[in-house]
């Protein structure tokens, strides 16, 4: 028993050593869990409060529609919003448009900063980000090109967000020949199901 414990002893610096470095590890990921849950819920705060409440999805709703009035009507141009209007229903769609575009832009800032959660943002409004960008990207290149050095940066992050999306679409979306095999043979219904949704999703924003 006496060599036991003077073996313990003998060994007592190294065991410190070992449950510091225990200790350390596991404050490490505790911190990393907890900054990405923190990012989780401003980013699920942010939807809440710009996007899902009434207010906000009126505003919105109101945006998509003006979107949907300029790409249909031959007469309008989305690009003659870039300046302000004597017209005030001109001048209100163009109030209401960048509106829209502002949240858009503290979206893409927030991911650019780490302050929101990109992955969790991106399988909730991939979609609709890229489809409203495809819609006034002519109007956001006109302000950026048309008003001075200094409107380059106007919503320069969603710019650069959007078409990083475009390009690398949802999880799923290119999903390898096998595992589609793979799935077809045993029936993974689940898998099949979002590999369609999200294939489909991306189609329609092509």
């Amino acid at each position: 028993m006496k060599e036991f414990f003077g073996k313990v002893i003998a060994a007592s610096p190294f065991i410190e050593v070992i449950l510091i470095f225990a200790a350390v590890v596991v404050a490490f990921f505790t911190y990393t869990h907890t900054k990405k849950v923190a990012r989780k819920r401003a980013t699920m705060d942010f939807i809440l409060d710009t996007f899902l409440d009434e207010v906000g999805s009126d505003k919105y709703n109101r945006f998509k529609a003006i979107l949907r009035r300029y790409d249909s009507d031959p007469d309008l141009d989305i690009k003659d919003l870039a300046e302000p209007s004597d017209n005030p229903e001109t001048e209100e769609d163009r109030n209401a448009v960048f509106f829209q575009l502002n949240n858009y832009e503290l979206v893409a800032l927030g991911i650019h900063k780490n302050l929101f959660d990109e992955q969790f943002y991106k399988r909730w409004f991939h979609r609709q980000l890229t489809r409203d960008y495809r819609m006034t990207k002519e109007l956001i290149e006109k302000i950026q090109n048309d008003s001075g050095p200094s409107k380059k940066l106007v919503y320069k992050e969603y710019s650069k967000l959007s078409k990083n999306w475009i390009n690398n679409r949802l999880p799923g979306t290119n999903v390898p020949w096998y595992k589609k095999i793979w799935w077809s043979i045993w029936y993974n219904d689940e898998d099949m199901l979002v590999l369609l949704s999200q294939s489909k999703n991306s189609d329609d924003i092509s």
